[in-house]
């Protein structure tokens, strides 16, 4: 196969060379920064937000600081530990730079597009031909002799645009991926708010059930005769039955919430199964 591009670019001409060269550098460009960017971006989202791992944290801020990644996120670096702010930051960023990727491959793709489509701008790319030839290219030219005379730019062309659309394929996935991580940290963060609410929820029914003992402590509290204060042993009864009601009635509210479907999720989470999906 190297030896066919060999063979293939030696039977082009110096401009389509020249062409050739400078589109196959902007694409190398581009697919270095892209290469990057899913190497140390995903790798950076895979080890420190979705696996928790802050590990090696020197290699990879010395690997980020660098090249395209090390300028997007050169502002979301954590030392100690990510956060859920921070790792909201970093998929914010990360989706940044893959937006700007993105534009600029569409670019790539939309200039050489614009070319293909027209066969007489390709045809004045064969400089050499309009100088050997230039019968060829007398006005009108015929749309036959147009196609004959665009037929090595265009290979030349389209060689670079499946190159460039296989890029834009490849920005796509990484996309997909940049949005899965995001909605991970989202439904990890609903699960932290929903904790609070639980609590929040458990301590609003402890609330009730000591406002409901303290509401029948004050009731035979009271400094009003009621025939009851010689009654043996009716303080123990009635601190019992305080206590024991507030009890019965605090896991009545409790259970029926969780019956109800009003509380749920409250099993422990397979943490390590749902990591390992990613």
């Amino acid at each position: 196969m190297a030896m066919d591009d060999m063979d293939q670019q030696t039977d082009l001409t110096f401009e389509l060379l020249c062409v050739n060269a400078c589109l196959a550098t902007v694409f190398e460009m581009l697919a270095d920064d892209t290469e990057e960017l899913e190497e140390k971006g995903l790798k950076y989202v895979q080890n420190r937000i979705i696996g928790g791992n802050n590990n090696n944290n020197s290699n990879n801020n010395s690997n980020n600081s660098r090249g395209f990644f090390g300028r997007i996120m050169n502002n979301s670096q954590n030392n100690n530990i990510v956060r859920p702010e921070d790792a909201l930051a970093v998929i914010r960023n990360l989706k940044n730079a893959t937006k700007v990727m993105q534009a600029r491959v569409k670019g790539f793709v939309q200039s050489l597009t614009r070319i293909l489509n027209e066969d007489e701008d390709m045809a004045l790319m064969n400089v050499s031909r309009l100088i050997s030839h230039p019968q060829n290219f007398i006005q009108p030219v015929s749309i036959a002799q147009l196609e004959i005379e665009s037929d090595e730019p265009e290979l030349v062309l389209e060689s670079n645009l499946h190159n460039a659309l296989t890029l834009s394929n490849a920005l796509d996935l990484i996309q997909g991926q940049v949005d899965t991580a995001s909605d991970l940290i989202d439904a990890r963060m609903d699960a932290a708010r929903n904790k609070f609410l639980l609590a929040s929820l458990c301590l609003s029914i402890a609330s009730l059930c000591l406002t409901s003992a303290t509401c029948a402590a004050g009731i035979f509290g009271m400094n009003l005769k009621s025939g009851l204060e010689d009654a043996p042993h009716l303080f123990n009864v009635v601190t019992l039955s305080s206590v024991l009601g507030s009890v019965v009635l605090g896991v009545v509210i409790f259970f029926g919430m969780v019956y109800t479907g009003v509380i749920t999720g409250l099993g422990p989470v397979d943490q390590e199964g749902v990591d390992s999906l990613f």
